[in-house]
């Protein structure tokens, strides 16, 4: 049985959790950095990272499973500037796809995956397979077909049907919805993004006292 993905995660974007300066509302009142802005959990070391709340409210949606187009309808928005939301996103949080977004933004407490159910109610109709899992969790790492396949020990064909059948177990309209829907189920690691960098810093110093 191939073994589950060890591939490192990306790292997001950071900045420390002193929330920026405020915008100057119409008469010289200041606007509250919460209505403007969206905080992740911050990391033990005390780093997060800070969104517009605009972008962040397009996490959501991505979550369960929405096009690109159907989100800015949803928000009322022009698709360009949910398209280039999401590409704000991707360039904050360090994600390569829009599966690894929704994961991040899960990480980061930026969305509860509790909010996102599948397409019709009702259980799994099984337990997802440990090759199901993998390819779950590398898409979430935003790995690309061909590296997942080549880290699972199949075919880019083979994986394309992993990951349908995932889907379909989960009951998911698209991979970015069965993320969060395996976050839901607890199927995914929900450790926090920034604990990355430490592991990083920790392999360095050990090379370097070696």
């Amino acid at each position: 049985m191939p073994p589950l993905p060890t591939a490192a995660r990306p790292t997001a974007s950071i900045s420390t959790g002193t929330p920026p300066a405020r915008d100057a509302l119409p008469g010289g009142a200041p606007e509250p950095a919460a209505l403007t802005t969206v905080f992740g959990e911050s990391c033990p070391c005390g780093h997060t990272v800070a969104v517009a709340a605009a972008d962040a409210a397009l996490l959501l949606p991505l979550a369960r499973g929405l096009t690109t187009a159907a989100v800015a309808r949803q928000l009322g928005l022009r698709e360009n500037q949910a398209r280039d939301g999401i590409k704000r996103l991707r360039t904050t949080l360090g994600a390569e796809r829009i599966p690894q977004l929704v994961d991040l933004a899960i990480r980061w407490r930026l969305i509860d995956p509790g909010m996102v159910a599948p397409i019709r109610p009702g259980r799994p109709s099984r337990d997802l397979k440990r090759l199901e899992i993998g390819a779950l969790a590398n898409a979430a790492a935003g790995m690309s077909a061909d590296a997942s396949a080549k880290d699972l020990g199949i075919t880019t064909g083979q994986l394309a049907k992993v990951l349908a059948a995932a889907r379909d177990v989960l009951l998911a309209r698209d991979t970015a919805h069965a993320v969060a829907l395996g976050h839901r189920l607890h199927l995914l690691p929900n450790s926090h993004p920034h604990l990355v960098t430490h592991e990083s810093a920790d392999l360095a110093a050990e090379a370097g006292a070696a």
